[in-house]
């Protein structure tokens, strides 16, 4: 008896395992970053995705198959802040509303989606129209920005580390299988 094995078919097999492995942990990778993520206005977890890579034809047999999980469209708008929510800032620091240029920071956009300033009338309801503090110890003071610090949030390798030895696992079970 005479057994002939296609070695082709065999690598292709793997390949096509391997692919549906990342494919399903990268849905999982994708909805645990996004959990993890902070969310204001959606852009960063919408910006979130998943791709699996694979080799470039049939015959590649030395091409890799990788996942890649986080921010993929490198026109994407989060990754204006994702470093500074990745690491943090060092130090506490004041944002203004508006930079010595007169240029806004953004920060009176964040203050009102989450409710934080009011609309009113300066002196005695008949001055120019300022945005103020809705409550707290700065109640009806002018908002004139935020003193904020962020100790940093590294999701993606909070992520990778939790994760990681699984994926290994399942890929070893199939490249060690016949």
């Amino acid at each position: 008896m005479r057994i002939s094995y296609d070695t082709d078919d065999i690598v292709q097999e793997k390949i096509q395992a391997i692919k549906q492995v990342y494919h399903d942990w990268g849905v999982i990778l994708r909805a645990a970053l996004r959990n993890i993520a902070p969310y204001d206005t959606g852009t960063l977890y919408r910006a979130i995705r998943f791709r699996v890579d694979s080799p470039r034809s049939r015959r590649d047999i030395t091409g890799t198959v990788r996942l890649l999980v986080g921010i993929l469209d490198p026109n994407s708008p989060a990754l204006q802040y994702l470093r500074y929510i990745v690491e943090g800032n060092r130090y506490p620091h004041f944002v203004p509303v508006t930079t010595k240029d007169g240029i806004n920071t953004g920060i009176l956009e964040w203050a009102q989606r989450h409710g934080l300033v009011h609309l009113s009338r300066g002196k005695k309801g008949r001055g120019r129209l300022v945005w103020r503090w809705r409550e707290g110890v700065n109640a009806y003071r002018w908002f004139e920005g935020v003193r904020t610090f962020h100790r940093g949030n590294d999701m993606f390798n909070r992520v990778y580390e939790r994760y990681y030895n699984q994926i290994q696992s399942e890929i070893q079970d199939i490249l060690r299988s016949e």
